[in-house]
This record gives structure tokens, C-alpha cells and sequence, in this order.
């Protein structure tokens, strides 16, 4: 859910999904945001899935409202980030306050936060991407496990108060 960007690595993602169906799996992949590999003269989305025959399981939904995001993320089963580099990342927050389990690089910024309560590949590795994926899929108890972690993790971590109030005594010193 951001501007697609070759930094994104969407690609990886995709390459995971292209596994999916050739397992047989049913599915849909839904990339959220606009689809800015051309600027940098970069395969686009639409390219990449039809390479990969993909058009079937891969909506592009381009740049999107808020409450339709929310929409998105209720239907959503795994939340999936392949960046080779993020901030903060609000989406990945987003996602696990909405009870959606993640298969996430690892990245510092993922894995310090969600050390015991996401899955990790390289931002490169679809393989390990779509063996996640699968593990979600056959561990119903882990996704337990790990939206309940998340669930602690941003009520003691990231609720607003809790960072204002933080913030305030940062600036404060």
C-alpha cells in the first residue's frame, strides 16, 4: 500500500505468487498504490504479471481512498512487504493493527519491531517469500500467535498517546 517503487521490490512478491499458483493455489493479490516502475524505467506491475501469467490472480488497484484501503485490509489474509529498505513503514503497523498477519523482509525496521510475530525472507528470496506465505496458510495457530503478539506490540509500542507522550518527553530533555 505506497507508490510502487523498484526499491519496493514487487517483483519478489510476485515471483512468490507465480509459486502459489503453480501449487494450485487459489488466490487474489491485491498491490495497493500507483504503479511508478516506468519513471524508473523499470518493468511495470501489469508487465511483470502478464510474464508471469498472472492476470488472473493480480488486481491493481492504484492510488486509493482511505476508507477503501480499510475495505482492502478487511479481506486481506497476509499482509506482504518485500522493501529492501523502509522508514517506518506505517503500513506494515496498519496491518498488524488490523489482525493480519506479515510476511515481511528482513529489514532493521521490521525486524526489531516484529522480531517473534511475522515471517521474514529476503528481499530478493521469492522462494522463502512463498514458503511464508504457505506456512501461514497450513498454521492456523501460528497466525494466532503472532496477530496476538502484534496486537501487544502496537497498543504498547505505537498508539498515539503512547507515542505523543513519548515525543513530549524526548523534546522535553
Amino acid at each position: 500500500m505506497a507508490n510502487i517503487r523498484k526499491f519496493k521490490r514487487v517483483e519478489t512478491a510476485l515471483k512468490a505468487m507465480k509459486i502459489l499458483k503453480d501449487k494450485g493455489l487459489n488466490f487474489k493479490f491485491i498491490i495497493v498504490g500507483s504503479d511508478l516502475l516506468h519513471v524508473e524505467n523499470e518493468k511495470t506491475v501489469k508487465t511483470i504479471t502478464k510474464e508471469l501469467g498472472l492476470e488472473d490472480n493480480v488486481i491493481i488497484t492504484g492510488w486509493t481512498k482511505p476508507d477503501e484501503v480499510r475495505n482492502i485490509m478487511n479481506i486481506s489474509d497476509i499482509c506482504i512487504n518485500s522493501s529492501i529498505h523502509e522508514g517506518q513503514c506505517l503500513v506494515v503497523y496498519e496491518a498488524a493493527s488490523a489482525n493480519i498477519p506479515l510476511c515481511v523482509s528482513n529489514i532493521g525496521s521490521f525486524t526489531s519491531v516484529f522480531t517473534n510475530s511475522a515471517l521474514f525472507h529476503d528481499p530478493e528470496d521469492f522462494v522463502k517469500l512463498s514458503e511464508n506465505i504457505c506456512y501461514y496458510l497450513e498454521n492456523p495457530k501460528i497466525v494466532k500467535k503472532h496477530i496476538s503478539l502484534n496486537e501487544k506490540i502496537v497498543k504498547e509500542r505505537c498508539d498515539y498517546k503512547i507515542v505523543e507522550k513519548k515525543l513530549i518527553n524526548l523534546f522535553e530533555e
